[in-house]
């Protein structure tokens, strides 16, 4: 199993977004600073989109959890009862599609939410502001 935790910081001084993908066998961290004036939104999405590219293809075929507080992200992987995707708004139709595509690799991907004071989230806000 293969956890993978998005967390984000938009302010006047930071626009960035924290990933820690892990593994039994291995951890990976990385931060993403983000072009300034970014929503949080968005910079949540890239997190998770990066978040899940940060996973070898080899280990897609296990469970993937990505954890992440952003209902926004979340609302992403959700499907009408006919299988269609819901809709989006346009301007950030290309990242949502290259998220949705990136979901299409993974065997079993599980969304997570987390709250705020989840430990996890702490330790990448740490990481952001270590960077």
């Amino acid at each position: 199993m293969i956890d993978a935790y998005v967390a984000s910081t938009v302010n006047k001084k930071v626009c960035a977004t924290g990933v820690v993908v892990r593994s039994e066998k291995d951890e990976f961290r990385k931060v993403l600073k983000l072009k300034s004036g970014t929503s949080l939104n968005i910079a949540e999405l890239e997190g998770a989109i990066f978040a899940l590219e940060a996973v070898k293809p080899e280990f897609r075929e296990e469970t993937v959890n990505l954890h992440t507080r952003s209902t926004y992200v979340i609302g992403f992987t959700t499907r009408k009862t006919n299988g269609d995707w819901y809709a989006y708004p346009s301007k950030n139709a290309e990242m949502v599609d290259r998220f949705r595509s990136t979901l299409a690799t993974f065997k079993d991907l599980k969304m997570v939410k987390v709250q705020r004071d989840h430990n996890m989230t702490e330790t990448v806000k740490a990481l952001i502001a270590s960077a």
